[in-house]
């Protein structure tokens, strides 16, 4: 009986350092954005600058290259194509969520690009504002790279967190988002609960 009540102290303070990701259908398997938005505009060709669409392994663009999602890597998986702007519109895609005040949390996305010509220089914001410099999407087309920055909620519960492509370039920053997450950092004083929790299990065991 010990040892069991134990393993449910140690399971419970590893539930404390796992944090949730607070976006919702970030991996785009429900197969539509919401409850994400974008002011691009839905597109079935994916032909004119500043549209998107959520897709399975098929990119719609004729140039584009074919490729599945990071989620799965296979015929189940979708994820979000983008044909970039080249008026500075944006976000390209955002979600509002809700977030506890005073905590550093990391906002992360995984990219791929979609036309080996230009890949995409992206930006995360908050609110609209810049919390990461400029990052390129990969290099070479089809693969995908994890991009993410943390940052400080302040004296926000909640915020909109979106992604920005910036280098507004008539061919090329075509681009693919899938399994965005926002979590928050894990505190020093969770690990060292679990750790402590660990020893006593581990004493009691041996005893």
């Amino acid at each position: 009986m010990k040892n069991t009540i134990c393993g449910l102290i140690v399971a419970a303070s590893f539930c404390g350092i796992a944090s949730a990701n607070q976006v919702v259908n970030g991996d785009f398997q429900t197969g539509a954005l919401g409850p994400s938005t974008s002011t691009y505009a839905l597109d079935n060709t994916m032909y004119p600058p500043a549209t998107w669409n959520i897709v399975s392994y098929d990119t719609l663009h004729g140039s584009w290259v074919d490729f599945y999602d990071h989620t799965y890597g296979d015929e189940r998986g979708w994820y979000m194509i983008v044909n970039g702007t080249d008026q500075g519109l944006g976000p390209a895609w955002a979600q509002t969520v809700s977030v506890t005040a005073n905590t550093d949390y990391t906002l992360s996305g995984w990219f791929a690009t979609l036309i080996q010509l230009a890949p995409a220089s992206l930006e995360f914001r908050v609110n609209g504002v810049t919390i990461s410099p400029a990052f390129s999407a990969p290099t070479n087309a089809a693969t995908w790279e994890q991009r993410s920055v943390s940052f400080n909620s302040g004296n926000l519960t909640s915020l909109s967190i979106e992604i920005w492509d910036t280098n507004q370039v008539f061919s090329g920053n075509d681009y693919a988002i899938d399994d965005i997450s926002l979590e928050a950092v894990p505190a020093p004083g969770s690990i060292a609960l679990a750790g402590a929790a660990g020893l006593v299990m581990m004493r009691r065991r041996r005893a």
